[in-house]
């Protein structure tokens, strides 16, 4: 079954219009927000237990995001880069990234990709390089990235 997610894209952007700093005002800028929706079968994972934490500590701006990912949790195609032989069950339980619009996400846009990664308690994301460039704006306080 696959859902209508307009709200999700105009969510993801008004949040990130509320950052005051340049790279992000300018990467959001460049972005062209008028996107075709893609359907995706959804794909739950174990990590999406984390989302209401998540919305409790969400401060006021990120609430309104995290409050419908929460919700819509079970609609959406979550998915994951590693599997259990890299990191072991306990960084897979916890670990997981839903893409709101990009080349495979719930919106087309072959310019750029944008979403959300969920990193249970004391988990520590693997560093990593490639040529896209990542911006990452916690949805909670208190993170450190």
């Amino acid at each position: 079954m696959t859902t209508n997610f307009d709200e999700l894209l105009g969510r993801f952007h008004a949040y990130l219009q509320t950052f005051d700093d340049a790279l992000v005002r300018d990467a959001v800028a460049r972005i062209g927000w008028d996107m075709p929706g893609r359907p995706l079968e959804p794909h739950a994972l174990p990590c999406l237990v984390q989302l209401d934490r998540i919305v409790e500590l969400a401060p006021a701006a990120a609430k309104p995001l995290a409050r419908l990912v929460a919700e819509r949790r079970g609609d959406l195609r979550w998915g994951q880069t590693y599997g259990e032989a890299d990191f072991g069950k306990i960084f897979i339980d916890n670990y997981g990234w839903l893409e709101v619009f990009g080349t495979r996400g719930h919106f087309v846009n072959e310019e750029v990709a944008a979403g959300l990664l969920i990193l249970g308690p004391d988990i520590v994301y693997p560093d990593h390089h490639h040529v896209a460039e990542e911006i990452y704006i916690p949805l909670t306080g208190g993170a450190e990235w």
